[in-house]
């Protein structure tokens, strides 16, 4: 009588695509062992968060710090509630979402605060301020908001432009255009009608789409403009695409098909997304039938006794087999497992399939050794999608001497436009107001972070201090503590999150994301489509990719 086993998987890594397939894989039964081995010390990933409160000494700034001091180092934003399996969860771990916008504040930064949804068609209002939105800086003033408001309408009238001139470039639906976005872009650009402020405004506006879709304008295709179903512009194909909206694009994976996500605003969770990614982890690590371990156990002993995972064990080699090949799936065929995993020490383990969740940039730099090599057109697909250089940078003050109300401050000094010298650093997200702690955090992306890579954490925060001495004068003071994010040099990240470049094809996510063998599968936010870049996207690939195992 053949004795039968219970299968084995093997997920690599226990970030949010890790977690979700491991969870996933559990709630369909079918007695499937699994093990999930994860590189760094702790779960989440590119989800990482930081209590501020212990950072800060005991000097009496303690009694100004909200219950929230959690400042996100990594993934940080709820693209859309309807749908979302990360707002789920956040409904499950009873963990609060603050809305801080009703739509997309980086393509429509018209939408922040004060002024509200203002609908498809309509422009920004002069005569709502926005408060609460951005408040935009130039040669040491504060711009008034007419200006902004008009500043943004050229930049609305801009992204029309490039959205009619997408849908012209691409009038065969099932045909990816390859036009640059920067071929096209000055010839759309404003006539110079406008005041030098107002045209600051649309070049600022320019950036914040860098900002959105994770890398330089140079670097994007027009086509990530083509209009969505609806008639309003999107952001297909790029980063983290906006829930809720079907491209007019046919493709395998459309935004209806896969579910999960809302258009409706972009929001903070309490605690950070790492407490989220700890929740998850809670209940996908919880052995079958018993309690899930503590949050505060979560990445300790505990975690590893109750859960079949591995802190600190880094894969270095995985071995296949590539002739096997099973029309009911490698899960349903008992006998000796087909797959090999080395980590770093020595260890090897042996399954009948393996869940490959790690970031694009691990995959790119060749950080786990495939044997046979995976097929050259997956390789090809990891070569020709983006993976973003995103820093952050955060500095705290003893004393918030920038307005409260804004969401986000800006720099829109420029060359081009005259103005201050500024860093490269030209947005920052206002913590005080989110947070209640006297901090701001300051983003740089693409070409920016590139460039900041290359300085030690003293003279990254300098250049960020640049560009607030041009907006408040030569007073600001230095940051009582500073915090440098750097994703792109972490071994397991190599990055912040994937994107569409020039090089990319329409076929790349969807040849990412296929099965090798029926042995070796894929997961991650690069693998997604409809939500690339997003840990909701992470979320759903996870889940797809358990589907397709069992």
């Amino acid at each position: 009588m053949p004795v039968f086993r219970r299968p084995h998987v093997v997920i690599v890594g226990a970030g949010a695509a890790g977690l979700e397939c491991a969870r996933a894989l559990k709630e369909q039964g079918g007695g499937i062992d699994i093990t999930v081995l994860e590189a760094r010390e702790r779960v989440g990933g590119r989800c990482y968060a930081q209590d501020w409160r212990l950072r800060m000494p005991e000097d009496g700034l303690a009694p100004k710090v909200s219950a929230d001091a959690w400042v996100d180092l990594g993934a940080t934003w709820v693209h859309g509630v309807e749908g979302s399996p990360l707002a789920d969860l956040a409904e499950e771990c009873h963990v609060p979402l603050k809305r801080v916008c009703s739509g997309n504040p980086w393509l429509k930064p018209w939408l922040l605060g004060d002024q509200g949804y203002l609908g498809p068609c309509e422009a920004p209002s002069s005569a709502s301020p926005g408060k609460g939105g951005y408040a935009l800086y130039r040669s040491g003033r504060q711009l008034a908001p007419e200006t902004v408001a008009e500043g943004w309408r050229g930049f609305q009238r801009l992204l029309g432009r490039l959205s009619e001139a997408a849908a012209a470039d691409t009038p065969d639906t099932a045909t990816a255009s390859r036009t640059p976005l920067t071929a096209v872009l000055e010839g759309l650009r404003s006539d110079g009608g406008g005041s030098t402020e107002q045209m600051a405004v649309e070049e600022f506006g320019l950036h914040l789409i860098e900002c959105w879709n994770g890398g330089a304008l140079r670097q994007f295709l027009l086509e990530e403009f083509v209009p969505t179903a609806d008639g309003l512009l999107g952001d297909f194909p790029g980063a983290h695409c906006v829930p809720g909206l079907a491209p007019v694009k046919p493709s395998s994976w459309t935004r209806a098909e896969a579910g999960g996500g809302g258009s409706d605003g972009s929001n903070s969770a309490a605690g950070g997304m790492f407490g989220l990614m700890l929740g998850l982890a809670r209940v996908a690590l919880a052995p079958e039938g018993a309690e899930a371990p503590g949050r505060d156990a979560i990445n300790g002993a505990e975690v590893r006794r109750a859960a079949e995972i591995r802190l600190e064990a880094a894969v270095t080699e995985i071995v296949y087999n590539a002739d096997v090949e099973t029309a009911t799936g490698a899960l349903q065929s008992p006998g000796d497992a087909a797959v090999g995993i080395a980590v770093a020490g020595g260890e090897r383990l042996t399954s009948d399939a393996v869940v490959v969740t790690v970031p694009l940039g691990v995959l790119k730099a060749d950080a786990i050794r495939f044997d046979p090599p995976l097929p050259e057109a997956k390789r090809a697909a990891i070569r020709r999608l983006g993976f973003c250089a995103y820093m952050k940078v955060i500095l705290e003050f003893s004393d918030c001497f920038w307005p409260l109300e804004p969401t986000f401050l800006g720099c829109l000094d420029h060359p081009g436009y005259g103005g201050a010298p500024r860093g490269r650093i030209r947005v920052f997200d206002n913590l005080q107001k989110l947070k209640g702690v006297p901090l701001l955090l300051g983003t740089a992306v693409g070409d920016d972070a590139e460039e900041l890579r290359e300085l030690d954490d003293t003279s990254v925060v300098e250049d960020a201090l640049l560009s607030l001495r041009a907006m408040f004068g030569s007073g600001v003071p230095a940051p009582v503590a500073s915090l440098v994010t750097r994703w792109s040099d972490d071994p397991w990240a190599r990055g912040s999150y994937s994107f569409w470049t020039t090089e990319t094809e329409e076929t790349d996510i969807d040849v990412l994301a296929e099965p090798v063998g029926n042995q070796i599968f894929f997961a991650g936010e690069a693998t997604d489509g409809p939500y690339q870049g997003a840990v909701h996207g992470a979320m759903l690939s996870g889940r797809r990719a358990a589907a397709e195992e069992v």
